[in-house]
Formats: structure tokens, sequence, C-alpha cells
């Protein structure tokens, strides 16, 4: 007895260059791999950084970096986490989001404001079944590139310039923008973390890029070229941004109680 009509699978047409294949919908990384579409995430990694690192031989490649993001977006003051899957910090400060094949896109429209809103060019690794999303999400200088199944990396577009507003000094642990900040030569107090960015930020970012970049490649105590202790630095953004956030509350609790207890004005 044949399957019902309304039980099939449906099908989605994975995109190569090369070759189209039809695949079930959610069908396991195995049967991928049959048809000669998949590119897993380490399959992508392991072209992606020997070029990088020839590429950029003056220039510190960090993989699964773990950053708190924070800043203003819309007028409001905002805080989150992002882990860059590849980034290199060099003459610039640069990023490289990866979906394999076997990965969601569900994730991007959020993880590409942080992106923008911290590097200095900002690059999406993808396999070719994500390109119609990518294309759809992407701002039209960040760059394209795809990872076809025979293990060719394809520029479909460089990255250019970000054309803001954003700083690299978003990367930065509070002691290390306290640290820039003094060297700037201007009035430093250690306090919060956003305080002291948005004076650093002030100043001109032909003085301030310098020693941001400067500070990221000094951190050779956590952070090496091949991703160890990327857990360790993750997990440190998530405390940040939990000390950030319980802070606040407390605050904010603070001018409340303030606010219930002021004896009541006698006209």
């Amino acid at each position: 007895m044949g399957r019902h009509p309304s039980r099939r699978k449906p099908v989605v047409v994975v995109e190569d260059t090369s070759r189209r294949a039809v695949v079930p919908r959610g069908a396991a990384v195995g049967v991928l791999a049959a048809v000669g579409v998949v590119r897993t995430d380490p399959e992508i990694r392991a072209v992606l950084l020997p070029q990088l690192r020839a590429e950029r031989t003056d220039a510190l490649v960090v993989q699964e970096w773990g950053i708190t993001a924070m800043g203003i977006r819309d007028g409001l003051y905002f805080s989150d986490t992002l882990i860059a899957d590849v980034a290199t910090v060099g003459d610039l400060v640069e990023a490289w989001e990866i979906k394999s094949a076997a990965d969601s896109v569900a994730r991007l429209p959020r993880q590409v404001p942080l992106y923008s809103s911290l590097f200095d060019r900002c690059t999406l690794v993808t396999a070719s079944n994500h390109l119609k999303h990518a294309r759809g999400v992407l701002p039209a200088w960040w760059g394209l590139t795809v990872a076809l199944s025979d293990g060719d990396l394809v520029v479909e577009r460089p990255a250019m310039a970000n054309p803001g507003p954003y700083n690299i000094s978003g990367l930065l642990w509070a002691d290390e923008v306290y640290r820039a900040l003094r060297q700037t030569g201007a009035p430093a107090r250690r306090t919060d973390k956003a305080v002291m960015l948005g004076k650093f930020n002030a100043l001109p970012r032909d003085v301030t890029a310098p020693l941001v970049r400067a500070a990221l490649r000094a951190r050779v105590d956590w952070r090496s070229p091949d991703g160890t202790h990327a857990r360790r630095e993750a997990r440190r953004a998530i405390r940040e941004r939990e000390a950030e956030r319980e802070a606040k509350r407390r605050e904010d609790n603070a001018r409340w109680l303030a606010a219930a207890v002021r004896p009541p004005v006698v006209g």
C-alpha cells in the first residue's frame, strides 16, 4: 500500500554552482554528505584558516571569540553576547561568521547587527543552501563567501569598510578600556565599562583604534591562534554581561526605594 500523500516528507533543493541535488528536508548530515553538498564547520575552517594566515601574515587569528557587545542602538543602551567564529586582529579587526550546510541560520538576523557594531569588516562564509537567506539579511558592505562541496571557498563579494556607526573598542574588557583611556592622557577613573567606553569613544578614532588593536594583540595569556581557551573567554563574556545587568537592577531598585520612602511635600 502506498504512503499517503500528506505523510510524504517535503524536499528542499540544495543549490550548488556545479550540481543540484534533491534531499529530504531536515536530512541528516550523513545523507547530505552522500549527495556531495555538505560543508561542515570544521571542513570550512580547514580551508578558511590557512587562507587567512597566508593573506594576513602579521595578524592574530582568533577562533570562537566570546564578546560582550554594548552600546547605543535606536537611542537605547544595549548589552548582548556574541561568539565570533573567526576573527583577525591586524591593521583592521575583521570577523568571519560560518554557516555550514548543517547549521541553522535562524540567529543570523540578530548576529549581523552585533558584528556590525564591533568590527571594521565582516564576512559570512556559508554553504550554498543558505545563500538566498543570507543575501536577504546581510548589509551590502558585508562580504559573502560560498563554501562549495568540492572544498573551494568562492568569494561572491568581498567585505567593504564598515560604514558605521561602530567602535572596535567594544571588544575590550573593562580593565583594558581603563588602561587605554589613561594612555590617551584623558582623565580616567575606573568605573562602569559603558561609562569608560563613552569617554574613550568620544576621542578621535585615529587615537583610539591603534590602542584597541594593541590591547587585543597583547592578550597572550587568554587566546592562542588555534582557539585554545575559547570557552573560558566565552564564559567571561557572559559573566561580564550578567554583572552589568545585576548592577543595573540594583541601581533601579535603589532608585525605586528612594522614591517610595520620600516624605510627602507639605504645602
